[in-house]
């Protein structure tokens, strides 16, 4: 696994998502294959709210927003379409 996401760190519905080439996050990433989404049951989250990115080439994942009710990156509100550097550890 070179990437993942901890869903609901420290709660019982806590699980682990590897993160493949490109996830997409969403209330229903629709047109998208199962391996390639993550599905959150969530009103504030938009059906295709963003995408996570990895670049294999420089080591770097990048998360984008692709939402209309806005994604925030360690609590700071990113800008659409505009994508962002994760380090390990940042919480979305």
């Amino acid at each position: 696994m070179l990437a993942y996401l901890v869903v609901d760190p420290g709660s019982p519905a806590e699980r682990v998502v590897p993160v493949p080439l490109r996830l997409s996050i969403g209330r229903q990433p629709a047109g998208i294959d199962e391996t390639q989404q993550l599905c959150l049951v969530d009103p504030s989250v938009s059906r295709h709210h963003a995408e996570i990115r990895l670049d294999l080439g420089s080591g770097t994942a990048t998360v984008l927003d692709t939402s209309t009710n806005g994604t925030r990156v360690n609590g700071a509100r990113i800008e659409r379409a505009v994508p962002v550097v994760l380090s390990d550890g940042d919480r979305l």
